[in-house]
């Protein structure tokens, strides 16, 4: 096999900021192909709710839904929550494959099965390029990057080291909330606005959010944070993983956050760092990207929010001169293109935003700039000749942005209605805890911003009406895509005439232009000295 070594961020003279990929020849990858679609449907089996990676039906957008809204329910009630996220080092190239082969035989892999994956990770030779020259080494740990089936092996190494690591944590850790799934009848679930009295269908707990070795942890209190922390360290050194901590001069990558309850300043909590039993250091931030979406320690989409306006500005302006500026592009096309890579990159975790006005109203005024610059349109112009938002959008076939953040919520929000009540997504998107929710008004929630967005397209607000809608998927997604307005034909401008001037029209218009000249200061002229003549009544 050949390794190809690609660059990461950071400073490329740490040979940590390098990644291998392995180069894998067509036999081999339809190989793990066919082992991989028979592993993943016993992953799909026996897998626990908490991993979202690498599974068919699950993906970034289940993991950091869940964190977020476990973390604004308690919030919501008034309470503090301390979340751990958990990095590995090398997580991939350290798994020790006498463990993987125990672990697939545990998990009631066929042994043939088995005999298969062991004789493509035994005896491997991996060749890259040193100085020009061919360097063959042997490959004797970890599982291989780039192969199909590497994911799902690591997936099982991930799902045995939690099931016991679950076991092994004290009840205490896990967050309690109450939720109630039915969607009939007036006993029916609400996604918010829930009297904390009530006891709910049932209780649950949840304590980890994944996505393969990107973990959040949330627990209630610093003791519980810093119990857990040395608990996860410990457990995975016994599979061979090891938990990135900080060591002196050097700052971990594992990181912890403390999330104030509502009208606590961040100030009283305890966010010193923790030092774990192995002498190592766990430090805390106010903020940590988690699958992508910025999570803030007052647990604000609004930061995720400036994130979002940042990186979508970077992505409009690498294209701007050259295709949504230009007036040699077409602008369906250019409104094609936006719809297809910018707002993808703007509207990214939206479907968990809890968004207020103003962050709304911010994305809308950036939205709209975009598409005057797609039309070549100026604010100016658009005030002198009243041009509408409307007519612009026609011409690019974009919508306005709520369209665009109301379609993927509901969307989002009928995939969650549709899921069975062993979800962890559906459980607590209609979860409370049982605590009092603080006087004096509520910050925004996921239930209001929901209603918003009903409301816009015009469905029923109450859970139990749009949830049975829902259940029909195409149906769902006709009406929570419907257009606000039919965009027609694209807008095509006239073509120019020749507008080239002979020198003798030339000479026509400069003559026909001083004589207009001439004639505009006769006229001032005049005008001067009939006023000059009128005598004026002084008082």
């Amino acid at each position: 096999m050949r390794l190809k070594i690609l660059p990461k961020k950071g400073d490329l003279r740490d040979l940590n900021n390098w990644r291998g990929i392995m180069l894998l020849d067509a036999a081999s990858k339809i190989i793990s192909m066919i082992v991989n679609n028979r592993l993943q449907r016993l992953l799909k089996e026996i897998g626990i709710e908490e991993q979202n990676g690498f599974s068919g039906g699950r993906g970034c957008s289940d993991g950091s839904f869940c964190i977020r809204q476990a973390l604004k329910k308690r919030r919501e009630h008034g309470q503090e929550s301390w979340v751990l996220f958990v990095d590995l080092v090398k997580a991939f190239d350290s798994v020790p494959r006498d463990i993987l082969f125990s672990v697939l035989a545990k998990f009631g892999v066929p042994p043939h099965l088995i005999r298969v994956i062991k004789r493509m990770n035994t005896d491997l030779q991996v060749t890259f390029d040193l100085n020009g020259e061919p360097v063959a080494v042997p490959c004797t740990v970890g599982v291989k990057q780039g192969c199909p089936l590497s994911p799902t092996l690591f997936l099982f190494v991930m799902q045995a080291c939690l099931e016991s690591l679950e076991k092994a944590m004290p009840a205490e850790s896990k967050l309690k909330f109450k939720t109630n799934t039915r969607m009939e009848g007036k006993n029916g679930g609400k996604v918010s606005g829930t009297d904390w009295t009530n006891q709910g269908e049932f209780t649950f707990s949840f304590w980890a959010s994944l996505y393969a070795d990107d973990a959040a942890c949330p627990l209630d209190s610093r003791a519980t944070l810093l119990a857990a922390t040395n608990a996860i360290h410990h457990h995975l050194r016994l599979f061979g993983l090891l938990m990135h901590v900080g060591s002196p001069g050097k700052k971990s990558k594992t990181e912890a956050m403390y999330c104030p309850a509502r009208a606590t300043p961040y100030e009283d909590g305890d966010t010193s760092d923790l030092v774990l039993d192995c002498g190592g250091t766990v430090s805390f931030t106010k903020s940590f990207v988690y699958l992508g979406s910025l999570l803030h320690c007052d647990l604000s989409d609004d930061h995720d929010v400036d994130a979002r306006i940042k990186k979508a500005s970077k992505a409009f302006g690498a294209l701007r001169n050259c295709f949504f500026s230009s007036s040699l592009v077409p602008e369906r096309m250019k409104g094609q293109v936006y719809a297809g890579g910018v707002l993808a990159v703007l509207l990214y975790g939206c479907e968990s935003w809890c968004l207020t006005a103003a962050s709304l109203n911010k994305l809308c005024l950036w939205h709209n700039k975009r598409i005057r610059e797609m039309c070549r349109v100026t604010m100016c112009q658009t005030m002198v000749h009243r041009i509408t938002s409307k007519s612009l959008q026609q011409r690019t076939g974009v919508f306005d942005l709520q369209h665009y953040v109301a379609s993927r919520t509901l969307l989002w929000a009928g995939h969650v209605a549709r899921m069975p009540k062993s979800r962890l997504p559906k459980r607590l998107m209609l979860s409370w805890v049982q605590e009092p929710r603080l006087s004096g008004g509520q910050e925004m929630n996921f239930g209001r911003s929901l209603s918003r967005h009903l409301q816009h397209f015009g469905l029923p607000l109450a859970f139990t009406d749009w949830a049975t809608i829902a259940q029909d998927r195409a149906q769902w997604h006709r009406l929570a895509t419907k257009p606000p307005f039919a965009i027609g034909k694209p807008f095509l401008r006239q073509p120019r005439g020749d507008t080239r001037a002979t020198p003798e029209d030339q000479r026509l218009a400069i003559a026909r232009r001083a004589a207009e000249v001439k004639e505009r200061r006769a006229v001032f002229a005049a005008n001067a000295n009939a006023n000059a003549d009128t005598p004026t009544n002084n008082p």
